[in-house]
């Protein structure tokens, strides 16, 4: 039906309304007519004309105007449907684009729902973040609330500066040593919070940390509101940001006052210590010099066997108790890191003699055997601490005999081998004493530590000895080294490489030097055994002797103008300083010659130069070295006498003579003494600067102005003082430090005679030019 309707719209647009309204007026006209006669021709048999004329007639009236309305209708009707259709179509699109609006809509619901929940998750997320923040702020706070406790809390003095120099904060500590709070501290620079003078020095440490931006420590004394001065020892550091980059500087000062006090009483105390040593050394030695003096004496004298005997016996325990107090006074200077070697040049066969004759007192005293055995190609001369060597060798026969209770005790020295300038010896003391047991053997050579075992001839012992041995053997390069077997024997061994030297230039005195005219001599001394000894050697030299015991005795026996005075330094009443230079100040005495007895090791004669004391005579006295210091002073006019120095000391060892040949050729003795007189004008200084340089502990000075006196000395030909000089140059070597006030002691006992020994070569020298 609706296809046919639009078949009949589409009709009547194709060929119009009024055609359509005639073609289907006509057709229900005709349709009509036909029905009509259909009708009749059924009903009636026939066909009336009229009836088919008023069907005719009804139709062309009613029909067109009815089909006609009927077309405008349906025209209408398709109008209203398509303007439907239209609306519809509109609606449609409407509904589609709602539709499509909609579902954007529910997407963008959808989204928004998922972004709310997202916003929500992001929203509980960041109350948590805040959450977690604040409980972090919280924590931190309180952190930091008792980071500042703390750090207010240290008895250390903190405090921060910008890179700027001024104050950004301090703890507690840094406001009761500044007086000032933090609040009032923040921004002041030092200037406005120190002295001047420590204001400087704070700029100056704080200068160097920035410069350097590295740590510095150093120590300074500080002064509280209330007067108080303590002294700090700082530390500085830089501080940096998280970018690396340098936000300013942190200080550490922490209170060592007390440090220092106790530092200062320590050092007293070990001052104290050694003076006592120095006392007891001069007491114990005193008696000492004088059993070993008497008992030599004795020795040259007509004794009966038993006698003998008695006087070895004597010998041997003074030597005994030297060598068991060189002990006691090198552990006072272990505790005080002061143990150090002395290498002169060694008579070496004849210390190994000594050795001998002490091992073989030793072994007599106990009643063991003694064997000796010496390599026939030892050196005559090494380089070597003769007195220390002679300890180590001593201590350990000691030991060997006091652990030996029968069979034999044996000294060996061995050379192992040679080349130009060392020597490479091996020492080995061998005993069939108790052995000592494997547990024990790594003991033996510790402080104080004692052998288990029984048996052995004198007692426990010290326990030192061998501890000091070790200390010295290692000093000399080495080590002792222990072989033992219990109840078979021990045997202690020291390789050691000594530097070899030639054969010194004779220097003993000539006849006509020995026959120094019988004097009048005033010997001040206050221990009766040094006396006695003293006496008897003057008096066997054919010298008159009078007697002072103290100062003032000796001041009224100079009176009678003796020929010399042998004074010793140590007096009851006055020291011998003091009596000479009230000697050297009475116009009746002045001309008298002093000597000085002491038995201290003298490196500086300053003091006894000063007071007029013309030289030195160490005790325990010996025979040649009185013989040498009268010669000096007494012998005939022209007679050669070789000063003290020549006769300790090798010439090579003092000068470059080769230099000074090869100079002398060149530009003449003459000259080179020109040079050595203006050395010996600016020795002094140079000397006087080296010691101030030490004193202030300023290592780079010292060692320049040891560099500056080795060239000098070098310049010349003093060979002695310019190696001396080069070892205290040498800023980098081992214990160099340590070292140096010994070289510096040395430089200044040698150069004044070792200049006398060089002037006297060059003016031989000139004198043989001018031949």
């Amino acid at each position: 039906m609706k296809l046919w309707a639009q078949r009949f719209i589409n009709l009547m647009t194709e060929i119009g309304v009024l055609r359509l309204t005639l073609v289907v007026a006509g057709s229900i006209i005709v349709l009509g007519i036909a029905i009509n006669v259909s009708l009749r021709l059924a009903i009636s048999g026939d066909v009336d004309t009229l009836d088919i004329a008023r069907a005719l007639l009804l139709g062309f009236i009613l029909t067109p105007p009815t089909v006609f309305l009927f077309v405008l209708v349906v025209r209408e009707l398709d109008l209203s449907r398509r303007r439907t259709d239209r609306l519809r179509a509109k609606d449609r699109e409407k509904a589609e684009k709602l539709e499509h609006q909609l579902i954007l809509l529910e997407a963008e619901n959808a989204e928004r729902v998922k972004a709310e929940q997202a916003l929500a998750e992001v929203v509980a997320e960041m109350e948590a973040e805040v959450m977690q923040r604040r409980q972090a702020e919280i924590k931190a706070a309180e952190q930091s609330a008792k980071l500042g406790s703390l750090i207010d809390s240290s008895p250390d003095v903190i405090f921060y500066r910008d890179d700027n120099g001024y104050f950004s904060s301090c703890n507690r500590a840094a406001e009761l040593l500044l007086g000032r709070t933090r609040e009032e501290l923040v921004g002041l620079t030092p200037a406005d919070v120190y002295p001047e003078r420590l204001a400087e020095q704070v700029v100056q440490t704080d200068a160097a940390v920035m410069a350097s931006n590295r740590p510095l420590k150093f120590e300074q004394w500080m002064r509280y509101p209330d007067g108080r001065k303590t002294l700090f020892e700082f530390s500085k550091v830089p501080f940096f940001g998280a970018k690396g980059e340098r936000l300013g500087l942190v200080a550490f000062g922490r209170d060592i006052t007390e440090r220092k006090q106790a530092a200062d009483l320590l050092t007293k105390a070990s001052n104290e210590k050694a003076e006592f040593i120095a006392t007891i050394s001069h007491e114990l030695r005193t008696p000492l010099n004088g059993i070993v003096g008497l008992s030599r004496i004795l020795r040259d004298t007509e004794l009966s066997a038993e006698q003998l005997r008695y006087v070895d016996t004597i010998y041997l325990s003074a030597e005994t108790l030297g060598v068991i107090f060189n002990d006691i006074v090198d552990l006072d200077r272990l505790d005080r890191q002061q143990l150090k070697l002395n290498p002169t040049r060694v008579a070496f066969k004849a210390l190994l003699a000594e050795v001998e004759n002490m091992g073989v007192l030793l072994a007599q005293q106990y009643g063991v055997s003694f064997r000796c055995r010496w390599d026939p190609e030892l050196p005559e001369y090494v380089e070597a601490d003769g007195a220390r060597l002679r300890q180590v060798l001593w201590n350990l026969l000691g030991n060997a005999v006091k652990f030996t209770p029968q069979g034999f005790v044996a000294l060996s020295a061995t050379l192992t081998r040679e080349d130009d300038t060392n020597v490479y010896l091996q020492f080995e003391i061998e005993d069939t004493g108790l052995g000592i047991p494997d547990e024990e053997q790594k003991k033996i050579f510790a402080m104080y530590y004692q052998g288990s075992r029984q048996g052995h001839h004198t007692g426990t012992g010290s326990g030192i000895g061998l501890a000091i041995s070790q200390q010295l053997v290692r000093a000399m390069g080495s080590e002792i080294k222990l072989r033992s077997e219990v109840d078979v024997g021990s045997c202690f061994s020291i390789q050691l490489t000594l530097p070899k030297l030639e054969a010194p230039e004779s220097h003993v005195l000539t006849d006509e030097a020995k026959k120094v005219p019988a004097l009048n001599i005033l010997l001040v001394e206050d221990i009766e055994l040094n006396v006695l000894v003293a006496k008897t050697l003057l008096e066997k030299m054919g010298h008159t002797i009078s007697v002072a015991m103290d100062g003032q005795s000796a001041l009224t026996a100079a009176s009678e103008i003796p020929d010399l005075v042998l004074l010793d330094i140590q007096l009851p009443d006055m020291s011998g300083f003091d009596v000479a230079e009230k000697l050297k100040a009475d116009p009746l005495t002045a001309d008298i010659p002093l000597v000085a007895l002491t038995a201290n090791t003298v490196k500086d004669k300053t003091r006894y130069e000063e007071c007029g004391i013309v030289d030195i005579v160490t005790k325990p006295i010996q025979m040649n070295v009185l013989h040498s210091a009268l010669a000096k002073l007494f012998a005939p006019a022209g007679t050669a006498v070789p000063t003290a120095s020549q006769a300790d000391d090798a010439l090579d060892d003092i000068l470059d003579i080769e230099m000074l040949q090869q100079y002398s050729e060149v530009i003449g003795a003459g000259a080179l003494l020109n040079s050595v007189e203006l050395l010996e004008t600016l020795m002094p200084e140079y000397l006087e600067i080296l010691e101030s340089n030490l004193t202030a502990e300023d290592k780079s000075a010292v060692a320049s102005e040891a560099h500056k006196i080795k060239g000098a000395a070098g310049s010349v030909g003093l060979k002695r003082v310019q190696q001396i000089a080069a070892k205290a140059q040498q800023k980098d070597e081992p214990a160099w430090w340590e070292n140096v006030p010994d070289w510096v002691d040395a430089m200044k006992h040698h150069y004044p005679q070792d200049l006398v020994v060089l002037k006297r070569w060059l003016t031989e020298a000139e004198a043989a030019e001018s031949e």
